[in-house]
């Protein structure tokens, strides 16, 4: 708090230290609420990775490759799973799927006889 009023008062020199301080203390309030609520977050949503060489699962998988029934080669970004607590028991919901990169985009195909 020290620091930020010092910062404040060469910033603000025209204004009254009770100014500095009401303000000081209402920025380290609304910080320490934001804080809070970003730890609370932690515990609702999770990210996740998909494997490589995984099987492709729709559900968690999103690809733009031709042929999904092929294995994951890299995971490009991940997913956002949300996870809630009902009757004791983690249910988790997928909002965001992760992306990737399947091996099938890779192989070589022989579209004109030349490989």
């Amino acid at each position: 708090m020290k620091q930020l009023l010092d910062l404040l008062e060469g910033l603000l020199p025209a204004s009254t230290p009770q100014s500095r301080y009401d303000f000081a203390s209402k920025i380290v309030e609304m910080a320490l609420e934001l804080k809070k609520a970003m730890m609370e977050e932690l515990s609702l949503y999770s990210v996740f990775w998909i494997e490589c060489d995984a099987k492709f699962n729709d559900d968690l998988v999103e690809s733009v490759d031709d042929d999904p029934a092929s294995r994951v080669l890299l995971c490009t970004f991940p997913g956002l799973a949300r996870i809630d607590r009902v009757d004791g028991q983690e249910v988790k919901h997928i909002e965001v799927k992760a992306s990737a990169r399947l091996k099938s985009s890779f192989d070589i195909r022989v579209s004109t006889g030349v490989i």
